[in-house]
């Protein structure tokens, strides 16, 4: 770990203190605290997410990201999923709250003429996400630092547009009304997130929600347990990125990897907290 980073990390989780003592909304302290995440992550992390498991073996198996591929496999259930969606494979791909690019290099791979456009608001994920991508995604993949709910894009350019994990770092109704604006009519957004609530009222909010910005829900699943069985089966790999993390600071991001035994996955085994992944389709 850099000490560059070290300093990134802990400006961020000032801010963090800050908003929470605030009381600013909810995703402005989500976004808070993936600035601190990506502060004090390792280098060789390329993703801040869950994880799912089993892998599917047909999941493109790149180098960069053999040394998290629970998190790749995340990402790829939800291109899958979105691409089932549109019935064809995607020509423009944007993914919100993209962290270091992992997906959109999945992305890449998956569809090889397929046009790309990253975002995110962490500027250090962002210089990480263009070095992940000067090879595979060269001369076709747009990066710039911006929130999900504004998107520096021209209407309707989207015919898929990928949100992993992002939703708590956006107000739902704002990005909801963004998500219909650069998607072109029959575009997917396809989302993987998650709620400190039961399934069921989780998926009825975001039916509603979805309705009321012209978006179809076609697809909406619980993957609550493979999320807990990739947390699981890389339990040993998470504790080795967190072990140089001290005390208090160690113990929350023990959580925020949700680690078993963790309050995070006692919540998802327990139902109390929600996993899923669902896909909207834009209609006329």
């Amino acid at each position: 770990m850099s000490l560059r980073g070290v300093a990134g990390g802990l400006l961020a989780l000032h801010r963090l203190l800050g908003a929470l003592a605030r009381r600013v909304p909810l995703h402005d302290a989500h976004r808070d605290f993936y600035g601190m995440l990506y502060g004090l992550a390792s280098r060789r992390v390329q993703f801040i997410n869950k994880g799912f498991a089993p892998l599917d073996p047909t999941m493109p198996r790149l180098p960069a990201l053999a040394d998290e591929p629970f998190q790749a496999a995340e990402c790829f259930e939800a291109l899958r999923a979105g691409e089932a969606a549109l019935g064809r494979a995607p020509a423009r791909v944007v993914e919100a709250a993209c962290g270091r690019g992992g997906a959109l290099l999945l992305a890449a791979a998956m569809w090889p003429q397929a046009r790309l456009a990253g975002f995110d608001l962490q500027r250090e994920a962002m210089r990480a996400a263009a070095s992940l991508l000067a090879v595979e995604g060269q001369g076709r993949t747009a990066l710039a630092v911006a929130h999900g709910s504004h998107m520096p894009i021209a209407d309707g350019w989207a015919d898929l547009l990928l949100s992993i994990e992002g939703m708590m770092s956006h107000d739902r109704i704002a990005f909801m009304a963004e998500a219909q604006r650069v998607l072109a009519p029959g575009g997917a957004l396809s989302v993987v997130s998650t709620m400190n609530r039961p399934l069921e009222e989780a998926r009825l909010g975001l039916l509603s929600t979805s309705l009321e910005h012209g978006l179809e829900m076609v697809d909406f699943r619980d993957i609550a347990p493979a999320v807990l069985e990739a947390c699981r089966l890389d339990g040993a790999r998470r504790l080795g990125v967190l072990r140089f993390v001290p005390g208090p600071l160690g113990r929350v991001l023990t959580d925020a990897a949700t680690l078993p035994g963790s309050p995070t996955y006692e919540e998802l085994a327990s139902g109390h907290r929600c996993f899923y992944l669902a896909v909207m389709v834009r209609r006329g």
